[in-house]
């Protein structure tokens, strides 16, 4: 997810930020890891990104019954433990392009240490597969080019480090030290990847010499396999002997192999005749081999994915058969990568992942400790921390260039509790809400984004604000096409400017006259559609599904419906001033709001909110509007039309400050306006929309 430079890079440490990670509910917390505690890979699917889990075992037991250590990531590939007790997984996120085709993929490497899971390194070149950490605590990542030709070894310090040390041909998934701590790596023989390859690197990078093979970092060449034989994963138990699984994508078979350290292959062969693509390779304290097997679909039945334990003598028993659900196929819950925790380490307080999406600089970030959440200052009124300590220390390389985003992931948290959390930044000792909306929050993944220019401390917490627009927040006009519209609904667009993106949902029309001009992209649903001459200069992007983004709109204004108020009205006719306090402020009107030049006025601090429930009409005349003061963001307000057949009707004159959603409201917007996201038929005219 992060861009990075792949030359080396000098570390000079970002000053450190604070992270504390507040609930209304205390999250999910997960197991911690132990001494001799198994982990597993897990990909959901080959094509999506998310939804994929880090699987923990207690190889113990007779048979493996798995808890989830880590949820919702993309594309977990190799799992590798360092000394201390940290894990590292290498990952990988599908690029797609308009047309939903992949186009190319990123690498990055999760760090598991200190309570939480943070992008350690990443790579723009192609998918992050193997990981392995030598005896001084270096990280080593096979990223392989996404047109599978040649695949890139890095090498990661401690601290964060990131240079180049080698390259093989094809595609390589396993690295393995041995006791000298020289590298091997399982390629292929040149970029087709018809042969399997096992090389061998000196601690410095250079390819070993000699080899058994007599070729320079040869160290198992393509005559030992046969076409079309991939190299999967590699290991060496106690004795030095390496092992090797391999399987054959011409009559997909697999087989375990045993080389001696003469790179000599000692048979009989450790294991043959595996018929669900063997992967990953991991020995216990014990010397019992365990191997995972993703399995195939396509077959009849399908091949579901498993986990198998070899003593040392090759006797196999199915340490986890997947007759439980545990597995799938390959690409749909199947096992991949292994990895043994080899000492104690801080337990995982919760899935939290941190990672910067849009960084433009190189950028590595590191977790370097859990911070006590009692020694930070406490938070306002109305804010909640959870039982468990969420509060970290997070230091980074270099700062992108700001605002940049930083994206949180919290897997583990009811969606009700999700929608309420919000990004507050420490400025001047005091937090300000910096959520972002554009990236929405990820409700499939449980990601909520923030906007910030430093790391300087802030705090995730969960404070009753405003109900969560989730995928509609980006949207600075939302068509949605609402339950009382009849199944049709009309836009119009005829004069004036909208300063971001616009959504046309299912059943929707736009009509977009000149001289209207939408200065960021439009977005129109498979069953919407668009006509006239009105400029777009964005992007078009057509026979999209809003479906989701529409539901969450709707979500959110039932939401703020059912909230209790702190104080009602029954019209509003006259210049009033609401004055609230931190966290949420709801005020209902059970009637109109019927200005002429005068406006209500919301006015609370920096961290306060308001949903301002309407079940009439709203009529704006002459000058004034709806406005936030005091300090608080527009951002902060939420108007929501509770009404059905009601209107929202402004005139050039006026201002609207906030979000104005209604679901079944219709009506003339002229002036100047935040977001409105209505339900019946509407007409822009004379209008400027800025998303607040």
């Amino acid at each position: 997810m992060i861009s990075l430079n792949l030359k080396s890079i000098s570390r000079s440490p970002l000053r450190c930020g604070l992270f504390l990670i507040g609930l209304a509910f205390a999250l999910l917390a997960l197991p911690g890891t132990v001494r001799g505690q198994m982990f597993v890979s897990v990909n959901s699917s080959s094509f999506l990104n998310g939804g994929s889990n880090v699987y923990q075992y207690d190889p113990t037991g007779s048979t493996g019954t798995p808890t989830i250590f880590l949820s919702n990531l993309d594309h977990p590939r190799g799992l590798a433990f360092d000394s201390a007790g940290n894990l590292y997984v290498a990952t990988f996120t599908n690029v797609f392009d308009a047309d939903d085709n992949i186009v190319g993929s990123k690498g990055a490497v999760l760090k598991v240490s200190g309570g939480v899971a943070s992008t350690f390194a990443s790579f723009t070149d192609g998918f992050a597969e193997g990981v392995v950490t030598d005896s001084a605590g270096n990280l080593f990542v096979s990223s392989q080019k996404f047109d599978d030709t040649e695949s890139t070894i890095y090498k990661i310090t401690p601290d964060g480090v990131v240079s180049t040390f080698g390259s093989v041909p094809g595609q390589c998934f396993g690295l393995a030290f041995d006791s000298l701590g020289n590298l091997f790596t399982a390629g292929a023989s040149d970029s087709t990847n018809l042969f399997g390859t096992i090389y061998e690197f000196t601690p410095g990078g250079a390819p070993y010499e000699p080899t058994p093979t007599g070729t320079p970092g040869v160290f198992v060449g393509p005559e030992a396999f046969i076409s079309g034989q991939g190299l999967l994963d590699l290991t060496f138990d106690p004795s030095g002997n390496l092992f090797a699984s391999t399987f054959n994508r011409n009559d997909l078979t697999g087989e375990i192999r045993k080389f001696g350290p003469d790179g000599t292959e000692i048979t009989p062969r450790f294991a043959t005749g595996l018929t669900k693509e063997p992967r990953g390779l991991a020995f216990d304290s014990d010397g019992n081999l365990f191997l995972a097997e993703p399995g195939i679909g396509g077959t009849d039945p399908p091949r579901v994915g498993d986990i198998l334990k070899f003593t040392p003598g090759g006797s196999f028993t199915y340490f986890d058969d997947g007759s439980t659900g545990d597995f799938g196929t390959r690409g749909n819950r199947g096992p991949e990568f292994l990895a043994f925790a080899p000492a104690p380490v801080t337990p995982i307080s919760a899935a939290v992942v941190l990672t910067f999406p849009n960084a433009t600089a190189p950028l590595t970030t590191t977790v370097v400790e859990s911070v006590d959440q009692g020694s930070l200052p406490p938070p306002p009124p109305n804010f909640a921390l959870p039982a468990v300590n969420l509060a970290f220390e997070i230091t980074a390389t270099t700062t992108p260039a700001p605002p940049f985003i930083i994206a949180f992931q919290i897997p583990g948290v009811d969606q009700t509790t999700f929608k309420q959390l919000r990004v507050l930044h420490y400025v001047g000792g005091i937090p300000v809400d910096v959520t972002a909306t554009d990236p929405a929050p990820n409700f499939d993944t449980q990601t909520i984004y923030a906007s910030v220019s430093s790391l300087s401390p802030f705090a995730l917490a969960a404070v009753p604000g405003l109900p969560s627009l989730g995928g509609a927040s980006p949207y600075t006009v939302f068509a949605l096409n609402g339950p009382t519209s009849g199944g049709k609904q009309t836009a119009s667009f005829s004069s004036g400017t909208d300063n971001g993106k616009v959504a046309i949902a299912a059943g929707a029309t736009l009509q977009l006259q000149a001289p209207f001009t939408i200065n960021g992209n439009l977005y129109v649903d498979f069953g919407g559609s668009v006509s006239g001459p009105g400029k777009v200069n964005g992007a078009r992007f057509t026979n999209q599904d809003l479906s989701g983004a529409r539901q969450d709109a709707l979500d959110a204004s039932s939401q703020a419906a059912s909230l209790a108020p702190n104080v009602t009205y029954s019209n509003i006719t006259a210049n009033k001033t609401v004055n609230g306090v931190s966290g949420l402020n709801v005020v209902n009107i059970t009637g109109k709001i019927n200005l002429n030049n005068a406006s209500l006025t919301l006015n609370g601090p920096a961290n306060a909110f308001f949903v301002v429930n309407v079940a009439g009409s709203i009529s704006l005349n002459g000058s004034g509007g709806i406005l936030a003061t005091g300090g608080m963001p527009a951002s902060h307000l939420l108007i929501n039309m509770t009404g059905t057949g009601i209107n929202l009707n402004t005139q050039v004159g006026n201002v609207i400050q906030g979000t104005v959603l209604g679901a079944n409201a219709g009506g003339t917007i002229r002036g100047n306006v935040g977001a409105v996201l209505l339900g019946r038929n509407f007409s822009l005219s004379n209008v400027t929309l800025t998303h607040p």
